[in-house]
């Protein structure tokens, strides 16, 4: 219907964030830039929040784009329910090979090699995490310790959480104060105002 009263060539409004179809607004071209400052300047880690649909994936999707094949990315987007699960998934995504059912000191320094193995190819080496709001205390626990993994005074992962407004309130939990010190910087994504619209 779109496509023969519009005369457009794809059909609109996929729920598939698309990079081509960014639209820039100073909100989104900011934090990107703050996404981009954070891998280049290896400061680890930084959280983009926002209502669903302002944007936060297509913002990662950019960043990937932005990179190229200078950097490697691995994104999670399925819900991770124990630090074990999670260990596999980045794993999986960065295709590190380890047998099935490995424990996490196993999961841990397989993942410890690819990076130093990266860093010494002079690739940055970003995670993102979509829908952090709904990971446990413990996967973000999990998330500061690899992110701990250091060489020569540089990081040696850049993790980017992205998550809806409520992630803020899991990250002030006394329990992730550790994690929250971090934080390198954090930016919250609006809703398009009604010009932009």
């Amino acid at each position: 219907m779109y496509l023969n009263f519009f005369g457009l060539r794809e059909a609109p409004f996929n729920n598939t964030p698309t990079p081509r179809f960014f639209f820039s607004t100073p909100e989104h071209d900011e934090a990107l830039a703050c996404l981009i400052y954070v891998v280049r300047e290896s400061k680890g880690l930084a959280l983009l929040t926002g209502e669903a649909g302002t944007g936060k994936t297509l913002v990662s999707r950019m960043l990937v784009a932005h990179f190229g094949g200078s950097a490697t990315f691995a994104a999670i987007h399925q819900g991770c329910t124990s630090p074990a699960d999670l260990l596999e998934a980045i794993c999986a995504e960065f295709g590190v090979e380890v047998e099935p059912g490995s424990g996490r000191g196993t999961l841990i320094k397989a993942l410890q090699d690819f990076l130093v193995t990266e860093f010494a190819a002079n690739r940055s080496v970003v995670l993102v995490v979509d829908e952090a709001q709904n990971l446990s205390v413990e996967c973000f626990e999990q998330i500061r310790m690899i992110g701990n993994l250091d060489a020569e005074d540089a990081k040696l992962l850049h993790v980017i959480l992205l998550g809806q407004p409520e992630l803020h309130s899991v990250i002030r939990s006394p329990r992730l104060r550790q994690l929250r010190q971090r934080v390198f910087r954090g930016f919250h994504l609006k809703a398009l105002t009604l010009q932009q619209t």
